[in-house]
């Protein structure tokens, strides 16, 4: 028989989950779920969050175990050794001067403890950086001595042979070099770094041995130039300033030249001394370089007069030629001369180009008619209308719009009726920015044709 019990056959009442077990007849055995809960309190014992089945255990005198007081044990009466298979990891917790697993497992094979206290390291150390705590350097009478910055003292008590080269690093401040009383002998090429004039200390003096090179008030190096220099532009030693001086009242490099270099950030005038400068840098050309607004001050003129031909590249006012609408600048700002691309200035009260539409629309009922819709960017200039009604039998009025606003209102009659509007170049109005156009007749029957000639702007 199979699984299950019907409470009513006949009638098909609850059926209660069963287990047959044996032949006829058969014994079921009813399945149940497993509840808990206090009274008038059910839940389903599950493995979700507050359904699994608490459990207390107790002794047979109903004492909770598993607590502090009483923990739960594997033998009756927790005084039985108990074999243990594998790892135990204790946690210490806080407990001072325990060691942890950690340094524990860094001795495992090497240490060797003894009922007394002594530890015995029967291997190395790992490889790598290992503190063993504080070590005392001795000869077995003296000990080592550390300075108070932590460095070990070593005391040179006679001379010290060096075989190879010693390196001395004099560290944040200046390394004295005694010759102690005699001469100091460098063996082969010595570079010297170049000095500031705050580093570079001490006094040189020029001599031919007899006369000592003067230096002015200015601490400038006097230098009396016997004869004209045979030096050309550009070729002076390494470039070095050179102050200009006379001597016996001929100007030095008159007949050759020289190179003078002013230094960064000074100033270099040149005097034309009454007369007349030239400048031939070999080539026939000299290159100036291009001066800003800030620092060029100069009168600008172009090199064709007022009504002579146009030859050469005068200086022009000139616009800007384009082929669509330019994006319009903000108030006070600079703005282009806009002009086509034949170069002819482009004058609208309106836009140009592409800007400019004329749009149309049929009407036959009342029903608000789109002529364009609404643009974020631009409004509407409404240049011209022309409106005709072809029927027969009704004639109407008829309003072209700015959104639901009527702006131009006139009467269509029939058989051709109608009326017209031109600004001539003026806008008959300008509608309101994102706003659409539209035109609407005022009754609904008649046969209109509305054409209206429209520019955006900003």
């Amino acid at each position: 028989m199979a699984d299950n019990v019907t409470a009513d056959p006949g009638t098909g009442g609850a059926v209660f989950a069963t287990d047959a077990i044996g032949s006829a007849p058969e014994v079921h055995y009813p399945y149940s779920k497993l509840v808990w809960g206090p009274d008038n309190t059910v839940n389903l014992v599950g493995t979700a969050s507050g359904k699994p089945l608490p459990i207390q255990v107790r002794s047979s005198g109903g004492t909770e175990l598993g607590t502090s007081g009483d923990p739960i044990r594997t033998d009756p009466t927790g005084t039985t050794t108990q074999p243990v298979s594998g790892t135990v990891i204790a946690n210490l917790g806080t407990i001072a001067d325990v060691a942890t697993q950690t340094t524990l497992n860094s001795l495992n094979g090497k240490v060797t403890a003894c009922n007394t206290g002594a530890v015995t390291v029967s291997g190395a150390l790992p490889t790598g950086d290992n503190a063993i705590g504080r070590v005392k350097l001795t000869d077995g009478t003296e000990v080592a001595n550390v300075d108070a910055s932590n460095r070990l003292e070593v005391a040179v008590g006679n001379t010290v042979t060096v075989s190879g080269t010693v390196t001395a690093d004099a560290g944040t401040g200046p390394f004295p070099v005694s010759d102690n009383g005699g001469s100091l002998t460098v063996d082969g090429a010595v570079t010297v770094s170049q000095g500031t004039p705050a580093s570079l200390k001490g006094q040189m003096q020029i001599t031919d041995g007899t006369e000592v090179a003067n230096v002015n008030a200015s601490n400038q190096l006097e230098v009396a130039v016997l004869n004209t220099p045979t030096v050309t532009i550009g070729t002076f030693p390494d470039n070095e300033p050179f102050n200009v001086a006379q001597y016996g009242g001929a100007a030095v490099g008159a007949a050759n030249g020289f190179y003078v270099r002013p230094g960064t950030g000074a100033v270099f005038s040149i005097d034309d001394n009454s007369s007349t400068i030239s400048i031939d840098d070999g080539a026939g050309s000299v290159t100036i370089d291009q001066a800003t607004a800030s620092n060029l001050n100069a009168q600008v003129v172009g090199n064709v007069a007022h009504d002579s031909a146009v030859s050469g590249n005068p200086v022009r006012i000139a616009g800007r030629a384009t082929t669509s609408e330019y994006t319009k600048v903000a108030d006070g700002d600079v703005a282009d001369i806009a002009v086509d691309a034949a170069g002819r200035q482009i004058i609208s009260l309106a836009s140009a180009f592409d800007l400019q539409t004329t749009v149309r629309a049929n009407l036959v009922n009342d029903t608000d008619t789109q002529l364009i819709a609404q643009d974020a960017s631009y409004r509407f200039a409404v240049m011209a209308v022309l409106v005709t009604n072809a029927s027969n039998s009704v004639s109407t009025k008829v309003a072209v719009r700015d959104g639901t606003t009527d702006v131009i209102k006139g009467f269509a009659y029939k058989d051709g009726g109608g009326f017209a509007h031109n600004g001539g170049g003026v806008p008959l109005f300008i509608g309101t920015l994102n706003t659409a156009l539209k035109v609407q007749c005022g009754t609904t029957g008649a046969d209109v044709e509305v054409v209206v000639t429209v520019a955006k702007v900003k």
